[in-house]
């Protein structure tokens, strides 16, 4: 998820950066500042990612359990 991430993120910045015609020796400070942020921020989204999923799964479950537990009959 964090390669997927990072991925979306240069592809992103990289259209920005064509779409403006940022492509000479000025534009460097954004780039530089592309290049240290998305690592970062792909980690950030994958991290959010796993835990999104981690939660869906352990709600499932719960609910999974809820369930099968209110069929079964409790001797008095």
């Amino acid at each position: 998820m964090a390669k997927f991430s990072y991925n979306v993120i240069v592809g992103l910045a990289a259209t920005v950066v064509v779409a403006a015609n940022a492509q000479d020796q000025s534009d460097f400070s954004f780039l530089l500042l592309v290049s240290v942020l998305a690592p970062i921020l792909a980690l950030a989204l994958a991290g959010g990612a796993g835990m999104a999923v981690f939660r869906g799964v352990s709600g499932g479950i719960t609910r999974i359990i809820a369930v099968g537990t209110s069929f079964i009959p409790i001797p008095k």
